[in-house]
């Protein structure tokens, strides 16, 4: 005899990432570059995404991202896992329990819908 299972909903904590500090707990560092110009220093969440950070994608920096097709110079960097993920512009910072998880705009649209407090 066959038998259904549905997934439970959960409510679960997401910020969407645009660029770097944009979620809540990155709080970066300001910083100074030689010229004595400041500026905003890498996320604690989600860092910066450099060329070389991650052989699990061995991107070229010359070329656009081959997932939004944006320069990878915009991108962020989040460790899942032991593994560094890139972070498209737009992507979603899904908090799960004491870790984070990347979502795409779709993924995420597709499987959650805004809780109202």
């Amino acid at each position: 005899m066959r038998k259904l299972y549905r997934e439970k909903l959960r409510v679960i904590e997401a910020y969407q990432w645009f660029k770097n500090g944009d979620h809540p707990l990155d709080s970066p560092d300001i910083a100074t570059d030689p010229s004595g110009v400041k500026i905003m220093g890498e996320g604690k969440i989600v860092g910066f995404y450099k060329e070389g950070d991650n052989n699990h994608y061995n991107d070229d920096f010359s070329k656009p991202c081959s997932v939004c097709n944006k320069s990878l110079k915009i991108h962020g960097s989040i460790e899942e896992q032991g593994v560094k993920l890139r972070v498209c512009p737009g992507s979603w910072i899904v908090t799960n329990k004491d870790s984070y998880k990347v979502m795409s705009n779709d993924q995420f649209i597709e499987q959650f819908e805004l809780v109202e407090e």
